[in-house]
């Protein structure tokens, strides 16, 4: 199984707040699509390290999550909800987002330019479209890297992992 590293609060929008988007400057390679893939949700948010750099991008997460029809109580909801459930978990999380660690599963079934496809997180240059999204209960903790990679050695935790339809709907 391959995976994927993505800044952790697009990671988070992806498990709970239906984004079905992820915007690259790169296509994935063609034999990639129609699989699936472990999604990681990268150490720092917005590839730079900090706190005050989190709080920006939380903020900027719910911006656009209110682009998408989400409500401020919504998506502070969803928030709370997520670090409430966080617990037991052994991944390091920020304000309920987990942090370096495998957060779910998604299977990419194609790729477009923006222009074609009728959705705000879609920015891309190029937007990867997922489907069957299935959020990890307990995140995976472990190093990601840039691009696709192999997540071959992880592929036993993932399947045995209890994983859980992604939340999405905006409220």
């Amino acid at each position: 199984m391959k995976a994927l590293s993505i800044h952790p609060e697009w990671a988070f929008a992806i498990t709970h707040l239906g984004k079905r988007v992820e915007n690259r400057s790169w296509r994935p390679p063609a034999a990639d699509i129609g699989k699936c893939f472990a999604i990681h949700a990268s150490r720092h948010f917005g590839g730079s390290p900090g706190e005050k750099r989190a709080l920006r991008q939380i903020e900027a997460l719910r911006s656009m999550a209110k682009r998408c029809g989400w409500t401020d109580k919504g998506f502070d909801e969803t928030l709370a909800a997520a670090a409430s459930a966080s617990s037991s978990c052994s991944a390091q999380r920020f304000r309920g987002i987990p942090v370096g660690s495998i957060v779910a599963t998604a299977r990419l079934v194609s790729c477009r330019r923006p222009a074609r496809i009728p959705e705000p997180w879609a920015l891309g240059p190029w937007c990867w479209i997922l489907e069957d999204v299935r959020r990890l209960e307990e995140p995976i903790k472990c190093k990601g890297r840039q691009g696709l990679w192999s997540a071959a050695g992880l592929a036993d935790a993932i399947a045995e992992a209890k994983a859980s339809p992604a939340g999405g709907a905006p409220r």
